[in-house]
């Protein structure tokens, strides 16, 4: 499994963080969430492009995900992140491999 980081390629901003499935349709991480709706009733269709891959071995080995959702929304509360919760609710802060791929990532776009 790998993670990535997705982007809105609409007008307005709009990003996105899960991880790659075996079957995305039913698991969790499927952009196909509450605020991924309420961004399409209110700008319109919404596309995604893939912005950034993250290979498994470079973040945490149980709270990857989270940590990185955790760091995008520390650093950049302003940016929508549109992805509903976080997949660990008990890691509730980030460790510096996510901050470093956090970094990497806004230079980026």
């Amino acid at each position: 499994m790998r993670l990535y980081i997705k982007q809105g390629t609409s007008t307005k901003k709009a990003f996105y963080i899960g991880k790659t499935r075996t079957n995305p349709s039913t698991q969790r991480g499927n952009p196909n969430n509450s605020k991924i709706k309420d961004w399409i009733q209110r700008y319109g269709f919404i596309s995604w492009k893939t912005i950034m891959e993250i290979p498994d071995y470079q973040v945490h080995p149980e709270f990857g995900e989270t940590y990185l959702i955790n760091c995008f929304k520390d650093k950049f509360p302003h940016l929508n992140l549109l992805n509903v919760g976080v997949p660990h609710s008990g890691a509730i802060n980030y460790d510096q491999k996510s901050n470093l791929i956090i970094d990497e990532f806004i230079e980026m776009i």
